[in-house]
């Protein structure tokens, strides 16, 4: 079991339209809303560094659990989005949200209902564990969502929610450069673990994340259990060496997924240690009610592969 108060919650989105994303995330995913906040301009600034008239902050849940999805929209949004869906291999930012389902076709097929379309390469690749298929749907502000299909048994033992035609919220990838220094951030900053280890040299992987074909990927699984939603970093094999780096351009203001939502059970520990790693600690704790968390306080901090966290401890 993961440490009491110690988890990735998901992935924080800096949207200029939350209403795309909430028709996704609720109408398909089947998250529901925990809260919504009207945010003033000083307490923006104060959470995340960045100056503006106002935020709306809506806080999505998948029920019978605490993962989920931060829906940020700034006043004024930016003009700017962190990712370009013409290239996929760019690295240093969060990219893709992981669903399981279980029923992939109906998956399609629901989302080809309500007018969404998954990128024409469809992934189909092998594991240790068996077949994998994986879709991509790139949706507003350049934000992509996955959706998984794997061998039942062994996705049971990854997922909460396997009742259901979505999982919740599985993970949150990351394709790095920087994947040892981001590894020892996780175990040494939130404590976080290796969970679980993979590769593979597919061609069809290759065509989903940006038509080229070929990768050698592997990747490296951080969290607390393999359960519980975690980091994917993700090293795309002789690609990551010529890929563009997002690192100074990753979070807030710019529109994508800004950063990534975590628990910890000591925000003050998380803060001294972030004296190891200069420049790390972008935004000093401050208190806010953050729905089924209740009182919290949060602090902003920044990775050496370039991601933000929000760290939140409950009061």
């Amino acid at each position: 079991m993961p440490d009491r108060g110690r988890q990735l919650v998901g992935p924080i989105l800096s949207t200029g339209n939350r209403g795309a994303h909430r028709e996704l995330l609720v109408e398909v995913f089947g998250l529901e809303q925990d809260v919504s906040l009207d945010i003033d301009a000083d307490l923006v600034r104060a959470l995340w560094g960045v100056d503006a008239d106002r935020a709306c902050a809506e806080l999505y849940l998948t029920p019978g659990t605490q993962s989920g999805v931060l829906l940020v929209e700034l006043d004024p949004s930016s003009s700017q989005t962190i990712r370009d869906r013409r290239r996929g291999d760019e690295h240093d930012a969060l990219k893709v949200i992981d669903f399981y389902t279980t029923d992939f076709d109906a998956a399609l097929d629901e989302l080809a209902a309500r007018g969404f379309s998954v990128r024409d390469s469809i992934a189909d690749y092998e594991m240790v564990e068996g077949r994998f298929r994986e879709a991509h749907l790139w949706t507003e502000d350049e934000v992509v969502y996955a959706l998984l299909d794997g061998p039942a048994d062994f996705m049971g033992r990854v997922v909460q929610v396997s009742d259901r035609p979505f999982s919740e919220v599985m993970s949150v990838s990351t394709p790095t450069r920087e994947r040892d220094a981001a590894m020892r951030f996780y175990r040494d900053m939130l404590g976080f673990e290796d969970v679980y280890r993979y590769g593979f040299d597919d061609d069809s992987f290759g065509e989903l994340v940006d038509g080229a074909g070929g990768m050698q990927l592997t990747a490296v699984n951080m969290g607390t259990t393999l359960q519980q939603p975690f980091f994917g970093l993700i090293h795309y094999g002789t690609r990551s060496d010529t890929a563009v780096s997002l690192a100074d351009r990753a979070g807030f203001p710019d529109r994508g997924i800004a950063g990534a939502l975590v628990e910890v059970p000591d925000l003050d520990a998380c803060v001294d240690a972030a004296g190891d790693w200069p420049g790390s600690l972008l935004c000093p704790p401050v208190e806010l009610n953050l729905g089924s968390f209740g009182r919290v306080r949060s602090a902003w901090l920044r990775a050496p592969h370039g991601i933000a966290h929000q760290l939140v401890q409950r009061i």
